[in-house]
């Protein structure tokens, strides 16, 4: 039996209209839903299924062209811990440009309860971002 990888990533479609985007995702990947969603949107799909992949497109762009790697969503960044906070931060909003809010805490430190869909809290071994990220930034 031969081991086969789906292809869960499209680099290749960045810059393109996402109406062509759903396209070739969909006749590549016929088990995969694509979702079309302006950056800044309010409102995403919550969590994580591996049979969605997210395409998100400037709304401001007359062809909406996709302003991200067409994916699955990302939920949590564990290639970032050991790096400095700036850069972790760059990789989360490349990833995911919904996100608005990246939050800096010092590891250990205690955090308000709650759960936001477009948030992520790096805890860091500074609390600032002169530190090093100390533990898996997730969303939420």
């Amino acid at each position: 039996m031969s081991y086969h990888r789906k292809k869960t990533s499209w680099p290749e479609l960045l810059g393109v209209p996402v109406e062509a985007v759903v396209t070739a995702v969909q006749s590549e990947r016929p088990d995969i839903t694509v979702e079309a969603i302006a950056a800044g949107a309010k409102k995403i799909p919550p969590g994580f299924l591996s049979t969605r992949v997210c395409a998100f497109f400037d709304p401001q762009d007359e062809l909406k062209r996709v302003i991200a790697v067409p994916r699955r969503i990302k939920m949590s960044w564990p290639e970032v811990v050991g790096w400095a906070v700036v850069p972790a931060i760059s990789k989360i909003h490349a990833d995911r440009p919904d996100i608005v809010k990246v939050e800096i805490h010092r590891n250990g430190e205690h955090v308000p309860v709650g759960h936001n869909h477009r948030r992520v809290r790096l805890l860091t071994t500074s609390g600032d971002h002169e530190g090093t990220v100390a533990r898996t930034p997730v969303v939420g």
